[in-house]
């Protein structure tokens, strides 16, 4: 099969580019695939399929659906062909197999067994038929219990709205004084999460969490609404709503005499770091601290064509096509902007209909935008600016970027940022750029979406540190 027919996945679309992403001969092993093994077979493997005389490697993402019991999610990454990324179509077990489907790509891939952290799995691709071994990628950082702390479940009771979470307690008790401890919240980025912050194998949060909990803060963190409950809760939410989460939570933590109310703060990755900025600038009597990974300091539309123009560019994509491509989507974000306070979608629907005429646009490319752009969320994002929040905030702050960050690129945000403080004098503001670091602080080549799953790192011991300094210059 020759490697220009082997082509697995189109060039990035051009339109609305969000985050926010196997002869046949085998030995068998005693192992089958059941439902009873979905967190033995969670994570993420790597596997080199020859295609003639080339080679191109494949990355299979498996991960547990956030909505539905004991359903499986998988994402395909194509590496060599320009790491871009396609979610299966179907997972489902038959006959003691499992078989990943992706269908716009008429392929499939059956896991036959499973060995410790190896695949044997047959790939499909129309008639070319193959063996394909994967090896899963180890996450080192992962902490492993028994815990050298205490740790319990709760559920919080926000209105109608329940979020499950894990709060830890830490034995090292050199930050608590008489008998209470600070205490940090930790909010997910943008898009359904859970706890963890879970993606693509790594569980930032839960790495973060034991960090603080070891240094001696009480932690919190919980799922998103919604998760493990019901998606619509979720698609129907906005940052104002997460920010009432987060009160929530706030609250729970003044709510246990061993936490030092006085010494309670926020660290936000992403969209959490936008919430992080808002909480201290509208609930200040509350936050005494915040630190901030990622936390865009732009307007979420300017914000978004910048993500899509640096993710583009560095996926490959000819410029002609990303000029195109920011053309459009400039236009899509502008009517959203003009017709964001309005309560009825109709005027903006008509206009994206207008706009997607213009450009020529498919029937299904123009349900997909006017479903996203019409979306509480995005409404929302795309015309919160985090300026206005961060020039209110008094309490002791840490912005951290990263290097390599293509999702909140740092030049631009540090420049807004920049542009903030010759405004305002503030000083309580300590900025750092996380060096080679990408959007989920790790040490990356390029900072590009697909290097989050290659990656074995979850976070760098430079972003770690950076945190630790920061909390030791307060306590």
């Amino acid at each position: 099969m020759k490697k220009e027919n082997f082509n697995i996945f189109k060039s990035l679309s051009l339109i609305l580019l969000f985050l926010i992403f196997s002869t046949l001969s085998f030995s068998f092993f005693s192992f089958n695939l059941n439902q009873q093994s979905l967190n033995d077979i969670e994570g993420v493997y790597l596997g080199t399929l020859s295609v003639g005389s080339s080679d191109l490697r494949l990355a299979l993402v498996i991960s547990k659906n956030l909505f539905i019991k004991d359903k499986l999610d998988a994402i395909l990454i194509s590496i060599d062909q320009g790491g871009s990324m396609i979610p299966t179509s179907l997972v489902k077990y038959e006959d003691s197999n499992l078989i990943v489907s992706f269908d716009s790509i008429k392929a499939k891939i059956t896991i036959l067994n499973k060995n410790e952290d190896k695949l044997k799995t047959i790939f499909q691709q129309g008639s070319f038929k193959t063996e394909l071994s994967f090896s899963k990628i180890p996450r080192p950082q992962h902490p492993i219990p028994p815990y050298e702390y205490e740790e319990k479940e709760v559920t919080l009771t926000n209105g109608k709205i329940n979020l499950n979470g894990t709060l830890t307690v830490p034995s090292n008790k050199s930050l608590s004084k008489e008998g209470k401890f600070p205490a940090i919240i930790l909010i997910t980025g943008s898009g359904a999460q859970n706890r963890d912050e879970e993606i693509f194998g790594h569980k930032p949060f839960l790495v973060i969490s034991d960090f603080l909990t070891k240094l001696g803060f009480v932690t919190l963190r919980v799922d998103d609404r919604g998760v493990g409950i019901d998606s619509k809760i979720i698609s129907n939410s906005d940052t104002f709503d997460f920010i009432s989460d987060a009160i929530c939570q706030i609250n729970y933590l003044k709510s246990l005499d061993f936490i030092d109310i006085s010494k309670i703060g926020v660290l936000g990755h992403s969209e959490g770091g936008l919430i992080s900025f808002i909480l201290a600038s509208e609930y200040s009597q509350d936050i005494s601290f915040i630190i901030s990974l990622a936390g865009p300091a732009l307007r979420g539309d300017i914000l978004l064509l910048l993500q899509q123009e640096a993710i583009a560019r560095a996926s490959g994509v000819k410029e002609k096509d990303i000029k195109k491509m920011i053309e459009i989507n400039s236009a899509l974000y502008g009517a959203v902007i003009k017709y964001k306070d309005e309560q009825s979608n109709e005027n903006l629907i008509n206009e994206i209909k207008n706009i997607a005429k213009k450009y020529k646009l498919s029937k299904e490319d123009a349900e997909r935008v006017i479903a996203e752009l019409t979306s509480k969320w995005f409404k929302t994002f795309i015309a919160i600016d985090p300026s206005y929040y961060i020039k209110k905030i008094k309490c002791p702050a840490l912005l951290l970027f990263g290097e390599k960050d293509l999702q909140v690129p740092a030049k631009q945000n540090l420049e807004a940022i920049n542009s903030i403080l010759s405004q305002t004098n503030q000083t309580n503001l300590k900025i750092i750029v996380a060096p080679s670091a990408n959007h989920l602080f790790q040490k990356a080549s390029t900072g590009n979406i697909f290097e989050y799953a290659l990656i074995k790192e979850t976070i760098s011991d430079d972003t770690l540190n950076f945190i630790k300094d920061f909390l030791i210059s307060l306590f």
